[in-house]
């Protein structure tokens, strides 16, 4: 049997290997920065347009809360007025009656 006997490398040879591999790594770590930089900027744009979209939806309800007051007002005023459209109308009836009493005498 024929033994294999193993080389052992020089060190220039492991350095270049181990510059080679340092260097991949610094460039895999870089390029894993700019990702988490451009997955963070896009967040934050999201974030943002959450924000303008709660603060509209705020503005909304507080738009249809002043809406419902406004609403209720009307309501109120038109009740008011109804009561005292009938009640003009009572009068000019009670009227009308009295003056045909009046004329037929």
């Amino acid at each position: 049997m024929v033994k294999k006997i193993k080389k052992e490398h020089s060190v220039n040879e492991v350095y270049e290997v181990l510059v080679d591999f340092v260097g991949f790594t610094k460039n895999q770590f870089e390029k894993a920065e700019r990702q988490f930089e451009k997955q963070g900027q896009i967040l934050a744009l999201h974030t943002l347009q959450l924000e303008n979209v709660t603060t509209d939806i705020r503005d909304l309800k507080t738009g249809q809360n002043n809406m419902e007051k406004d609403i209720k007002m009307i309501k109120e005023d038109i009740v008011a007025v109804g009561k005292s459209i009938y009640k003009q109308h009572k009068t000019i009836e009670n009227h009308g009656r009295r003056i045909n009493t009046l004329e037929t005498v």
